[in-house]
Parts: C-alpha cells; structure tokens; sequence
C-alpha cells in the first residue's frame, strides 16, 4: 500500500477499506462543517458507503486516473486528500482535501497539498495542478493563497449542497512555478 511521510507530523496513506470506521466517525463528528461545502457527507453515513466510494476510488487509482489518501496526523485519521483528477489528455491533476474542523490552523492542508503538487509535477510530469473551493470556504482558499497559486478565476454555479447553490474560484499553479514553494 501506498504510504509516504509528508513531515515528521503527517502522512499520506493510499486510501482502502481499513480506513472506513475512522472514515464515518470523522464525517459524523464534523458533518455539519462539512455540509457547509461538500453534499455527499450527508449522504455517505456507513461503512458500506464509503467502502463503495473506496472501491471506484481505488479503480481510479489502478487507471492512472486519481489519488486518494487519508490524511494521518500525528498518527490520527483527520482526513482525505488527493489528486482527484489526473488527465494526462490535458496534463493537469486537480487537489481535492477536507479535514477535521478541530485540526484546522496547523499548516496541515497547505503542508499536505504542498506535496501533492511536487508529486504532480516531479512524478506524474503534469504541467498544471488545480485547486477548487467554494468562493465563501475562506480557509481552502488561504491555502491557494499560502502555496503561491494564480486565481484563474470564479466560476458560477459549480455545485449544489444541500438547497444552496455555490460558486467556485479556481486556482492554479504550473509546473515552471513550483521553485515558488521550496
């Protein structure tokens, strides 16, 4: 299995059905911070859920098309993060991430993607990474703004979550720009 240490505080391990019970206690404990960004918490409520998320994940992940780990800090699961997309048609990989709310503050998500994009660029040999948050989820975009990333721009209407309907700013940084985050 896929495991890498970011720093001494937090490693990525590829995501599998062993992590399912931390999974739902982690979405339960902060689904109301969740669902103010993401619809499928309120959706993925058992093990069985996410385990068949786990499944097509992982055969993604086989197809060269995603990567997801869990986020272990400390040596506790506090969250998923991953290339969500990898589009080698294009050269460019999109990061997608949520952790706890308690566990915000630390440095641990731009810390977290910091890496993804190295392995991106250094080992995927995409040209572009993307980072999409919704306009209003201040603290995703903070950490576009920490990892040095252009705003591309604001795109309308990009997801429904629960009756809400939120628009998206879209981040971006190349592979010429990366001596930006050493």
């Amino acid at each position: 299995m896929f495991k890498v240490e970011v720093d001494s505080e937090i490693r990525l391990c590829l995501i599998n059905r062993s992590f399912s019970k931390d999974l739902v206690r982690l979405v339960e404990e902060n689904l109301e911070y969740l669902s103010q960004w993401l619809d499928w918490p309120r959706h993925c409520k058992t093990e069985n859920d996410f385990d068949a998320f786990i499944q097509g994940v992982l055969h993604s992940y086989a197809n060269g098309k995603s990567m997801i780990c869990v986020i272990e800090y400390k040596k506790e699961v506090i969250g998923v993060c991953g290339l969500s997309e990898i589009n080698d048609t294009l050269s460019c990989a999109k990061i997608g991430y949520w952790i706890a709310q308690n566990k915000q503050g630390k440095g641990i998500v731009t810390r977290v993607c910091q890496y993804l994009m190295f392995y991106a660029f250094d080992e995927l040999k995409v040209h572009k990474v993307e980072i999409a948050a919704a306009v209003e989820n201040r603290s995703s975009r903070v950490v576009c703004m920490r990892l040095g990333m252009k705003l591309e721009g604001i795109f309308t209407n990009k997801a429904k979550v629960g009756n809400k309907i939120l628009d998206h700013a879209v981040y971006s940084t190349h592979n010429s720009q990366k001596t930006v985050l050493r």
